[in-house]
């Protein structure tokens, strides 16, 4: 596709985003956060397979790119399926309620268009979470010309996941069943564990290259290359960081505020 027709229908996309209108919104946005994510590890992984430098991974990454394009179909599809989830839910904010019927009437069709409006989020979260070890192996193992490319796809798939938490927390803080809603919080107990695994495997990375810094042999590529790059000081404040953030996890706080807190707490 032309370069130029292809901005022209993406921009088309943009202003709606940008528009009044009730759809499409942060949901969608995050399933084409995760599509963008899924098609920059796919880049990857299509740079690094056929080529003998990286023969020994080429079972791994065909595995890979099957299932990368998988989840960027899901990704586009679940774009589409936030906005029709959500319209429902735009129309019961404009329906009255003076009186009791009425007020009752609205409550119920509420609680109905919630409980649809955060499947799809859900959806995009579990998507998420299931690709992003494929990219980061394809960052560790894949074409080095490409690493760059593999970094901005984790960070297209972190923000469809966060981006996801938020809308599941909107929907289910609004429900009156709250029974129901627990079991959809956001990441709850399922997602806070696998939460928790990667800030675990962050701080071992970390730790890894402040022990490299201090002249012990890094045990991964990826370790002594961040021991290049860092100081020691900073290294040592990112593992205190991501230690708090995984005591947070297992002290059942939630994932959307530890995520939130650790964005912060790592800018400082």
């Amino acid at each position: 596709m032309e370069g130029n027709v292809f901005m022209e229908q993406w921009n088309e996309y943009l202003e709606a985003l940008a528009s009044k209108a009730p759809t499409p919104g942060g949901g969608s946005a995050a399933a084409v956060y995760g599509a963008i994510g899924t098609a920059l590890g796919e880049m990857v992984g299509n740079l690094t397979s056929g080529k003998k430098k990286f023969a020994i991974y080429e079972e791994d990454v065909q595995k890979i790119l099957a299932r990368l394009g998988g989840a960027r179909m899901d990704f586009i599809r679940l774009e589409k399926a936030d906005e029709q989830a959500f319209e429902p839910l735009s129309e019961v904010y404009r329906m009255k309620a003076e009186t009791d019927e009425e007020k009752k009437a609205k409550e119920g069709r509420m609680e109905e268009c919630l409980k649809a409006a955060a499947q799809v989020p859900m959806e995009v979260m579990e998507r998420a979470v299931s690709v992003m070890d494929d990219i980061e192996f394809l960052a560790l193992h894949g074409s080095r010309l490409a690493v760059s490319d593999a970094g901005v796809g984790i960070q297209g798939i972190r923000s469809a996941l966060l981006g996801a938490v938020m809308s599941v927390y909107i929907n289910t803080k609004m429900m009156k069943d709250r029974e129901y809603a627990e079991l959809l919080c956001p990441m709850e107990k399922w997602k806070r564990d696998q939460l928790s695994q990667e800030l675990t495997a962050w701080r071992a990375l970390l730790a890894d290259a402040l022990l490299a810094r201090g002249g012990m042999r890094a045990s991964s590529p990826l370790a002594a290359r961040i021991a290049e790059k860092r100081q020691g000081g900073d290294l040592l404040s990112a593992v205190d960081v991501l230690q708090k953030a995984i005591d947070y996890t297992q002290g059942n706080v939630s994932p959307a505020a530890v995520c939130g807190w650790l964005f912060f707490a790592l800018r400082k």
